[in-house]
């Protein structure tokens, strides 16, 4: 589970559901939140999550997208962060622990839906989710390469909750000595908007 260069690994949404094939789809599970179909794919070197309800949806997709693959999807592209790239150059670069916050984001309004998203970089040994999401997770150990000093793992885990679903995902590159977390809660927008309410009156 190589990546070509780190500072390429970006944070993307696209409409409806996008060919996985090229990105190699290595292991997925799907689960019913809300009214939504959720697929958790773990890729050859990231994750997707796909939604969809009746014939709509969108996709998130944390990876490194060929570039060919990145133009014939811009048409269909909500979000696109260069994340990773952002966090390396906040500190000094991937040697150091790092966290990239980005705010809620109104693009996947269309689909009644808000998000938060957040990105951490380090070099920590810890290759386990929080203990908050039980069984409900998936994982794929990748071979140990020749030279290499510890197992790539990539795992998913997620929580739901009333109105919302939490999804943090564990990507260990042990070639490049760090390891990627994320975080991304979405809420249903009528959930989101009385949870606003309430940390506005001092409720939440």
């Amino acid at each position: 589970m190589k990546i070509p260069n780190l500072s390429q690994l970006s944070y993307s949404l696209f409409d409806g559901r996008p060919p996985l094939e090229p990105l190699k789809i290595l292991r997925e599970q799907t689960i019913e939140w809300a009214s939504w179909r959720i697929t958790f794919c773990i890729l050859g070197a990231s994750h997707a999550i796909c939604w969809s309800r009746g014939e709509g949806g969108f996709t998130e997709i944390l990876a490194c997208l060929p570039h060919d693959y990145a133009d014939i999807l811009a048409s269909k592209s909500l979000l696109s962060i260069p994340c990773v790239a952002e966090a390396c150059s906040e500190r000094g670069g991937p040697e150091l622990q790092t966290d990239t916050h980005m705010p809620p984001e109104h693009c996947l309004s269309r689909y009644g839906l808000s998000h938060e998203f957040k990105l951490s970089l380090s070099k920590t040994n810890n290759n386990d989710l929080s203990a908050l999401y039980g069984p409900d997770t998936i994982s794929y150990d990748f071979p140990i390469e020749n030279g290499s000093e510890g197992r790539p793992v990539t795992r998913i885990g997620w929580r739901s909750e009333d109105g919302s679903l939490a999804v943090e995902t564990l990507h260990s590159y042990p070639e490049e000595g760090v390891r990627v977390r994320t975080m991304t809660t979405f809420y249903l927008v009528n959930r989101s908007m009385q949870r606003e309410e309430a940390i506005a009156y001092g409720a939440g």
